[in-house]
């Protein structure tokens, strides 16, 4: 392995990672809603992630039940999420008003 190579790339996520970093901040100026500068930020955020996990954790080079154990967290995550909608809409009246 050449570590030029390796060493080059690692300045590209990183720069790649500032750049990320910087537009998550400036999400927060754009004129949008609540809920759409959340999911934009935490689009940005997951992205980066994403890039910090497959390249400085090296899981490039995993098998695939490394995938499984990053994954069913995520999927039992959001299923959590989604049984507690019912009981934060019910608890709030105004909580969908406050979406908008």
């Amino acid at each position: 392995m050449n570590p030029t190579v390796n060493s080059s790339n690692h300045a590209a996520i990183f720069s790649a990672l500032v750049v990320l970093a910087l537009s998550a901040v400036g999400i927060t100026f754009l004129h949008m809603g609540v809920v759409a500068n959340n999911l934009a930020i935490f689009a940005v955020a997951a992205f980066m992630a994403t890039l910090v996990f497959f390249q400085y954790m090296d899981l490039k080079s995993e098998g695939k039940l490394i995938y499984w154990i990053i994954i069913i967290p995520f999927v039992l995550f959001g299923i959590l999420v989604v049984l507690f909608i019912p009981d934060v809409c019910h608890f709030s009246p105004n909580f969908l008003r406050a979406l908008e």
